[in-house]
């Protein structure tokens, strides 16, 4: 089984602020949402 994991860190080493991101990039959540979203193929995930 190959397991692949999307993780990000500011620069300074923070993951996160009050439960949030620290930071908003369209393209982030544009490829966060590609490769986390079912593909049309048996319900299999882009990862």
């Amino acid at each position: 089984m190959i397991v692949s994991a999307i993780v990000a860190v500011a620069e300074n080493g923070v993951i996160g602020d009050r439960g949030a991101m620290s930071w908003h990039l369209k393209s982030d959540f544009k490829y966060f949402k590609k490769n986390t979203t079912p593909s049309d193929h048996n319900g299999a995930y882009h990862l």
